[in-house]
């Protein structure tokens, strides 16, 4: 597979299989309200051609709104893109729902509702390198005049989202920059993914449950990918309430009543201001912390890793993978295993952590440089002047954070020609396979 954009056709392909909602025909004048729920939405660098079935009160074709929020509900068993797409998805049980209320009268009234939600969502690239899981999403938004301001606002939920089998770390409302080899992808190896995203405007909220947008090696956009979208739109509506008509006359009670006017207006001023500050919704739209995630290693995220003592002489094997075992001083105690992901496929390119615990004061010693190589294989030929020690060593699929995914620990006992078991640092004299 070539590296490049996501392709035109290929997307075009999926338009294909699925039937689209006809647009609105008649332009909607008045001022009203706005509802659009979609579960998923795939395009390219530009907006389209795109797959979005199961839009409710939308044109899937377009991506655009419906004149004015209305009633519509869209739902299937399950939703799978066809042969060739340039991601697989799979989403089990995907429902979008909108709906005005009640359906007619002044808009000042109404509340308008557009929401979505999904079970067992999946999406991967066609070699298998990246997989994005989900085992629940929903997304709702909803407006109305509340206490004669417009009141717009909505919320999202993602269930045990993974990368590669690694859960993210969902406590802050962003995850930043997700990088990963993509080595042969049409996308590069930048990925980043955005989970319970509220975007506010003057007059709009649009609430995101899942966002991933693919960047090229350049950091060109390439793709778009949302899970579980729900937006409404305030269309002019006017929330402040209509002031009394004035009934004065000419005689004391109409002076009164012309005062009584005048109060009133002052009134209207107030409403004005209050008008101006409630029209964006309440709370924040932009997440003020983010953390990133670095996938470690090609098909990594959710690895098994698995390391021994082969040999301690570099001639002799030792018979069962052992995790305990004796050399003698002066010699190179080779260690050998593999690092494999959820699915048993090999993590190349993975990054182990060694932490070397060694006696007689010298403590902690933390090693780097020890990588996969192809088939997900672990090769660690150590120092001729090693002391006793307990080697440990972690794959952490998430190299941005501390969380260890798979951990082995090895025991390695060091003694000199006499058998004397060696601790701390090593000998001063130190003299080769002595």
């Amino acid at each position: 597979m070539r590296r490049g954009t996501l392709h035109g056709a290929a997307i075009a392909a999926l338009l294909g299989a699925l039937a689209t909602a006809a647009p609105a025909a008649a332009d909607q004048t008045a001022p009203t309200w706005n509802c659009r729920a979609s579960v998923a939405e795939l395009f390219g660098s530009t907006p389209q051609p795109r797959f979005e079935p199961l839009v409710a009160n939308g044109d899937g074709t377009t991506g655009g709104d419906r004149a004015s929020c209305a009633d519509d509900r869209e739902g299937l068993p399950s939703i799978d893109s066809p042969a060739g797409s340039p991601l697989n998805i799979h989403i089990q049980g995907p429902y979008s729902a909108t709906a005005l209320t009640p359906a007619f009268g002044s808009a000042n009234d109404q509340a308008a509702y557009a929401g979505t939600k999904a079970a067992d969502v999946s999406v991967s690239t066609p070699d298998g390198q990246l997989t994005v899981t989900a085992t629940a999403l929903r997304a709702e938004a909803a407006a109305s005049c509340v206490n004669g301001a417009p009141h717009l606002d909505g919320s999202s939920t993602v269930v045990d989202l993974q990368v590669n089998g690694q859960a993210l770390p969902l406590d802050d409302a962003t995850l930043g920059q997700i990088t990963s080899q993509l080595d042969n992808s049409p996308f590069g190896g930048l990925i980043k993914v955005l989970v319970d995203q509220k975007i506010v405007t003057a007059n709009s909220v649009t609430v995101q449950a899942v966002r991933v947008e693919l960047f090229d090696a350049a950091g060109s956009p390439q793709g778009t990918l949302i899970l579980g979208e729900a937006k409404v739109t305030n269309q002019g509506v006017d929330c402040t309430t209509p002031p009394p008509s004035s009934g004065g006359t000419t005689s004391g009670g109409g002076t009164n009543g012309t005062n009584g006017t005048n109060g009133s207006n002052g009134t209207n001023g107030s409403n004005g201001a209050n008008g101006s500050n409630g029209a964006p919704v309440s709370g924040s739209s932009t997440p003020t912390s983010t953390k990133k995630v670095v996938i470690n290693g090609q098909n990594g995220g959710c690895g098994h890793l698995k390391m021994y003592i082969e040999k301690v002489d570099l001639v002799h094997h030792l018979p069962g993978h052992p995790h305990r075992a004796t050399a003698r001083f002066g010699q190179r105690p080779l260690l050998r295993g593999t690092i494999v992901n959820c699915k048993g496929l090999p993590i190349v390119g993975a990054k182990i952590d060694q932490i070397h615990y060694v006696g007689g004061g010298v403590g902690r010693i933390v090693k780097t440089g020890l990588r996969s190589r192809p088939g997900g294989k672990l090769t660690l030929i150590l120092p001729l002047n090693l002391t006793t020690r307990t080697i440990v060593l972690r794959y952490r699929g998430n190299l941005a954070s501390s969380k260890v995914t798979s951990r082995v620990v090895l025991h390695l006992r060091i003694v000199n020609k006499k058998g004397k078991v060696l601790r701390g640092r090593p000998p001063r004299n130190f003299v080769a396979a002595g």
